[in-house]
């Protein structure tokens, strides 16, 4: 494991209802370090959905997977 700060970036299309597109990953994208907190490695030119680990789908990552993957990468 690493210590110290990690670099987190949110890259987004206006375009997108959910957000701004940039760097060929989908809208919007939170990455940790230039590693995606979904765990997805294809990238595309759209806006994004995230299964929330209910059945259900939302624009954004669960706080649950974004802390999960600062724990991996910090």
């Amino acid at each position: 494991m690493r210590s110290g700060v990690s670099k987190i970036e949110l890259v987004y299309d206006s375009d997108c209802p959910n957000v701004e597109h940039a760097r060929g990953y989908g809208s919007p994208t939170i990455l940790i370090d230039e590693h995606d907190v979904a765990g997805d490695s294809e990238r595309s030119r759209s806006c994004r959905l995230y299964d929330q680990g209910d059945g259900t789908l939302d624009p954004a990552p669960s706080a649950a997977s974004i802390i999960a993957a600062l724990r991996v990468r910090t």
